[in-house]
C-alpha cells in the first residue's frame, strides 16, 4: 500500500520544475521541501485529490502507465495499473477487491468471493444410532478393533444420526456429504449408499423428508480406506438455510439394488459433510 501511494505522488504532482539539487514543495506557507524529498506536499487543512473518473472513463484511458492511480466513482475504490487495473483494498480489507479477507466494524472476519474455505463436519463411525435393521458391530481384523459392518443380504442396513450446522458455515451454501468406509472384502464393485434427510431452524418444523444416494466403487483389495461422496445439497432458502439448524438423517446401504454391484460386506468409518465457511463464528450467539 505504502509502494503504491508513493507512486500515486510521484506519477501525479511531478509535474513542475526540478532541478537536480532540490526537490519540489507544494504548500501554503512556502516552506523548502525535505531533502530526502522529489516531491513534498504539506499541509493541515486539506488533502491530495486524484482524478475520479468512471468506471467506463477508466477502461477508456488509452495505454495506462505502470503505477498508475485513479479513483472509481461507480465501485468508489481506488485502483492501480500494472498490466490491468486493481483494486486497492481498505484498510480493513486483505485481498485483491474482489476476493479478500474485511474485518467488519463489530470485529468479526469475513471472507468474500473465492476467499471462503472449507471445513469439515464430522460424525464418527461409534456415535451412529441402531436400529432394529442396523449393520452388526464386528471385529473388524481379528485383534481389538470393531466397526460397524454392513453386509451383503437381502435386509436395507441402517444407521441413523443427528447434525447440526456450525456458525461458521455460509447460510444457504451448498453442503456435500460424504462417507468414509472400506470393504471388507478383496472383490471389486459398487455398493449403494443412500442418505435419507430432513432439515429445520430453530422454531422451525421438520417436514417431509428428502433421499439422495450414490454408487460408491470399491477396491480389489480389502481393508482399505475409501471415501465418496453424494449429490450436493443447496438448502431451501429462509427455510433451511441457518446456523444451529439441525438434520435427522438415516445412512442405509440397499444390497439388492441394481447399483449395488459389491458382493461382500463393508465397513463403515465415518459420515462428513464438507460445508462453506465465510465468517470465524457467527456475529452474535444465534444470528450469522
Amino acid at each position: 500500500m505504502n509502494k503504491l501511494l508513493a507512486q500515486f505522488l510521484i506519477i501525479l504532482f511531478i509535474v513542475f520544475e526540478a532541478n537536480a539539487q532540490t526537490g519540489v514543495a507544494i504548500n501554503k506557507t512556502g516552506a523548502a521541501p525535505d531533502a530526502s524529498a522529489l516531491l513534498d506536499v504539506s499541509g493541515t487543512d486539506g488533502g491530495v485529490l486524484i482524478p475520479r473518473i468512471t468506471s467506463v472513463q477508466k477502461a477508456a484511458i488509452s495505454n495506462p502507465a505502470t503505477g498508475l492511480i485513479v479513483y472509481d466513482t461507480d465501485s468508489t475504490r481506488f485502483y492501480y495499473y500494472d498490466g490491468g487495473w486493481n483494486a486497492i483494498a481498505n484498510p480493513h480489507q486483505l485481498g485483491d477487491g474482489t476476493n479478500y479477507a474485511e474485518f467488519e466494524d463489530d470485529g468479526t472476519l469475513v471472507f468474500y468471493g473465492s476467499s471462503t474455505t472449507y471445513e469439515d463436519l464430522q460424525i464418527p463411525g461409534y456415535s451412529f444410532l441402531k436400529t432394529a435393521n442396523s449393520p452388526t458391530l464386528t471385529n473388524y481384523n481379528s485383534t481389538g478393533l470393531y466397526l460397524y459392518l454392513f453386509d451383503n443380504g437381502s435386509t436395507l442396513e441402517e444407521v441413523q444420526f443427528t447434525v447440526q450446522m456450525p456458525h461458521g458455515w455460509k447460510q444457504g451454501s451448498t453442503i456435500y456429504p460424504h462417507i468414509h468406509y472400506m470393504p471388507a472384502d478383496a472383490t471389486s464393485g459398487n455398493i449403494h449408499w443412500g442418505l435419507e434427510y430432513t432439515w429445520a431452524n430453530v422454531n422451525g418444523t421438520f417436514g417431509t423428508s428428502a433421499t439422495i444416494t450414490m454408487a460408491a466403487p470399491t477396491s480389489a483389495a480389502s481393508n482399505r480406506h475409501l471415501v465418496n461422496g453424494f449429490p450436493g445439497i443447496t438448502p431451501i432458502v429462509d427455510v433451511n438455510n441457518k446456523i444451529s439448524s439441525i438434520m435427522i438423517c438415516r445412512i442405509y446401504r440397499d444390497a439388492d439394488h441394481t447399483e449395488d454391484t459389491y458382493n461382500g460386506g463393508v465397513y463403515i468409518l465415518q459420515f462428513d459433510i464438507h460445508y462453506e465457511v465465510n465468517t470465524m463464528g457467527s456475529r452474535t450467539e444465534w444470528n450469522k
